[in-house]
């Protein structure tokens, strides 16, 4: 699994609602090396959304430079982001997003059925990817037969099922509770420690960003914090899938 790097200068996002604009991001610049794992923090209206949809390709930056890897793609068209994501970017969200009438296994295989893969191939990719999550006793199981802990661990399968250089999880403990949220944040240290993706996450919980090794905090469209994590939370390893 490829690492990613992340090179933000002088972005700056701006809508329109009406006749008023408005700037949701005021001249961002920040590097994030390959193998990092970063927290994005800040209240309602901050810019961290807006922030994490141009790292995600979901969105294109008003003015500035957004380079992945050194391929700049802030000025990339809507199929170029749409190739950057498919072949970079992981994401998982507060919400599992998965199809209820799909198993686990089978919605882990989506992302490779987009890109044509072969049955064969897909079924053993996503048999591997949701063991690494320790769900390899649950791949016919649907999501109403799983936990939320396990739904997540489904949803962070499919992210990682393609081995993106990337990961981008928003809020993704958001719905659970305080045991099954440390196993989730479980999961993601390891995929940062042993398989150095980077990774990015956005998190309202102090407790929560202390996971990560370097928390960023935005507020009215700037960057105002950025600091290492002097004493990074280290879980005990999650047994099983009781979450």
């Amino acid at each position: 699994m490829g690492t990613a790097t992340i090179e933000i200068r002088g972005v700056t996002k701006a809508y329109r609602l009406g006749d008023i604009r408005v700037d949701a991001l005021k001249g961002v610049d920040l590097s994030i090396g390959a193998g990092e794992f970063v927290a994005v923090m800040g209240p309602s209206g901050s810019g961290k959304s807006t922030f994490m949809n141009i790292l995600g390709c979901l969105d294109r930056p008003t003015a500035g430079s957004y380079r992945l890897d050194g391929e700049e793609i802030g000025t990339l068209s809507r199929d170029g982001r749409a190739v950057i994501r498919r072949n970079k970017i992981g994401f998982v969200f507060q919400g599992f997003n998965l199809l209820p009438r799909l198993s686990a296994q089978e919605n882990v295989e989506l992302p490779m059925i987009y890109d044509n893969t072969p049955g064969t191939a897909r079924h053993e990719k996503a048999r591997a990817a949701l063991a690494s999550v320790g769900l390899a006793d649950r791949e016919h199981h649907l999501p109403s037969q799983l936990s939320g802990g396990q739904q997540q661990r489904v949803a962070i399968a499919r992210a990682i099922v393609n081995t993106p250089s990337l990961l981008l999880a928003d809020e993704p403990t958001g719905n659970l509770d305080s045991a099954t949220s440390d196993e989730i944040m479980e999961i993601f240290q390891r995929l940062n420690d042993e398989l150095g993706i980077t990774l990015v996450l956005v998190t309202h919980e102090p407790d929560i960003a202390l996971f990560a090794r370097r928390v960023i905090r935005f507020r009215d469209g700037l960057l105002v914090e950025d600091h290492p994590v002097a004493e990074r939370r280290k879980p005990p390893a999650a047994e099983g899938v009781s979450a």
